[in-house]
């Protein structure tokens, strides 16, 4: 993003603290997944809920998100993302996990909201026959990072890339060192790539057979695609 642009967006996030305050305290009523400790596929790491409501923001004050949004979120977990997108103000969300357990905890946290008039959650594994579908105007991600299993997010991003026009911008959460992400929508040559939120600091919890130390802290990005100007 340019220089410009982003101390824009930055000044006028600290004029919402307060706002996203009440949406992280919203985001509290998410009922927790649980967690398979012995499987290390899907890297279950939530989007801790003051991210989610900082990114979300970002995306409203740009206007991304509008009661006319109809927000995808994949491998939604509790649905954090989602339902933060739909107390921001979109019109509907659908969410999408392949994990039965992630589907009902968002379903459960959709009710506890009071969205479950606005909120459809399915079950579906992303895989290469798997497609966005065409009622969805922008999508939001936080895919496994590919660490424990090789490439794990390759599936969903390239599904993203290949979006039906409806969509016209999609965000994702990667680590800082996942440079594939702005390569792989670069190439697909009908999308925009830029950093919204830069080396945001993410503790992640012990909750794997394969974790050493009670937690551990990395950094990721916050990236948004948006659809090229047609010429």
């Amino acid at each position: 993003m340019r220089r410009g642009l982003w101390s824009t967006l930055e000044g006028r996030l600290r004029c919402t603290e307060q706002w996203q305050f009440r949406l992280k305290r919203s985001l509290q009523l998410l009922h927790e997944v649980p967690v398979n400790s012995e499987s290390a596929e899907l890297e279950q790491y939530a989007t801790p809920h003051a991210l989610a409501a900082r990114w979300i923001t970002c995306l409203r004050l740009l206007g991304d998100i509008d009661e006319k949004s109809v927000v995808l979120d994949v491998g939604c977990g509790a649905g954090t993302l989602g339902l933060a997108a739909v107390m921001a103000g979109a019109g509907r969300a659908i969410l999408i996990d392949c994990c039965p357990a992630s589907c009902e905890a968002a379903q459960q946290s959709a009710v506890a909201l009071g969205f479950s008039d606005r909120v459809e959650v399915r079950q579906e594994r992303v895989d290469s026959t798997w497609a966005v579908p065409s009622d969805a105007s922008i999508v939001l991600t936080n895919p496994p990072f590919g660490h424990q299993t090789f490439r794990a997010d390759r599936v969903i991003l390239d599904a993203l890339t290949k979006a039906p026009d409806s969509v016209q911008s999609c965000h994702v959460l990667h680590a800082r060192n996942a440079r594939h992400v702005y390569g792989m929508f670069r190439d697909a040559g009908c999308w925009q790539a830029a950093r919204i939120l830069n080396d945001v600091p993410l503790t992640l919890p012990k909750r794997l057979v394969h974790h050493r130390s009670n937690s551990m802290q990395t950094y990721v990005h916050c990236w948004r695609m948006v659809r090229k100007p047609e010429d």
